[in-house]
């Protein structure tokens, strides 16, 4: 459904108070784009050393925590305290679980032994 201007209504639609002003006045004229082939000299384009400066100051937010980490650590003298309580990593979390269950093997056999 269209109202007399030709627009569409609605219940809620806002209807202006006056129609837009009609200018006489011919539009500017338009700047057509530079050519690709030509280029700035001096090296000015400021916008593009501003994006090229922002790209190689970019930091992950990992990289960010990781020296936040090792900034507080040495801060608060926790080093020593982290580097005596380190426990093996992987590896050595893996070799204990190899010794726990062949251990866990040893005593089934044993008890079996004892059963006969």
């Amino acid at each position: 459904r269209e109202d007399e201007t030709g627009t569409p209504s609605h219940p809620l639609a806002v209807t202006p108070t006056r129609p837009p002003a009609q200018t006489s006045a011919p539009p500017p004229p338009q700047q057509s784009p530079a050519p690709a082939s030509r280029k700035r000299k001096g090296g000015g384009g400021g916008l593009d050393d501003l994006v090229n400066s922002l790209k190689k100051s970019k930091k992950t937010s990992i990289a960010e925590s990781e020296e936040k980490w090792k900034l507080y650590k040495k801060e608060s003298g926790l080093e020593d305290e982290l580097a005596l309580n380190a426990k093996d990593g992987y590896l050595g979390k893996q070799a204990f679980l190899a010794r726990s269950e062949l251990r866990e093997h040893e005593v089934r056999l044993h008890s079996k032994r004892k059963r006969r």
